[in-house]
């Protein structure tokens, strides 16, 4: 049995559920612009779940509680108009990330995880050598710029991330780890300011 979670794909790859090996699937709403607090599972035909909540009988008796009507209309209005713009708005965050890419990659000091291309259209990681990720976010929230170091679920915690350790980089470099994400609001000229602050702040 294999549960993915697609929360940060969808809307920007195609997922075809038939031809993947999955059988179960989370996603999440406002990753894609739809309201907070919703969510989707995909569970393919002929799985059997236990029940999560017992009581009214919804959800097909798997999760009992008054379905929020607006909020999973929300959800898949937000999934329609996703699936619209998916091809052009991919390719025009592909330019936007590899602008980025390659502005920030002049920097000795920082190292790119994960693979340069097979990677999220809207999504660049990377690691800096000497300086922890919320120090990188501090400087950046000065000048209005929003990074994440780490993720949502590991926040409060100052640990080096689990997943960059598997990938082979020290505690050292994983607690440097930082994130930047583009999304449909993101212009050329954001990505220029972001380079150009990242050139302020850790040019030597």
């Amino acid at each position: 049995m294999l549960h993915t979670d697609a929360v940060q794909v969808v809307g920007r790859l195609p997922i075809d559920v038939k031809a993947l090996p999955i059988d179960l699937m989370s996603l999440s709403g406002h990753k894609f612009y739809g309201p907070q607090g919703v969510g989707a599972l995909y569970i393919r035909s002929g799985v059997e779940l236990q029940p999560y909540l017992f009581g009214g009988g919804q959800e097909n008796g798997l999760y009992s509680g008054t379905q929020p009507v607006a909020a999973i209309g929300g959800l898949g209005l937000a999934a329609e108009l996703a699936q619209k713009e998916l091809a052009t708005e991919t390719a025009r965050l592909l330019e936007l990330r590899e602008k980025l890419k390659a502005g920030l990659e002049v920097f000795n000091v920082f190292t790119l995880t994960g693979h340069p291309i097979e990677r999220l259209p809207h999504h660049l990681s990377f690691c800096h050598a000497f300086m922890g990720g919320r120090e990188i976010v501090r400087k950046l929230d000065q000048f209005g710029i929003a990074v994440s170091a780490g993720s949502a679920c590991s926040s409060g915690k100052i640990l080096p991330s689990p997943t960059l350790l598997a990938m082979g980089f020290t505690d050292r470099e994983a607690l440097g780890g930082f994130r930047l994400s583009l999304g449909k609001e993101t212009t050329t000229e954001d990505i220029d300011r972001v380079i150009s602050v990242f050139e302020t702040l850790f040019t030597c």
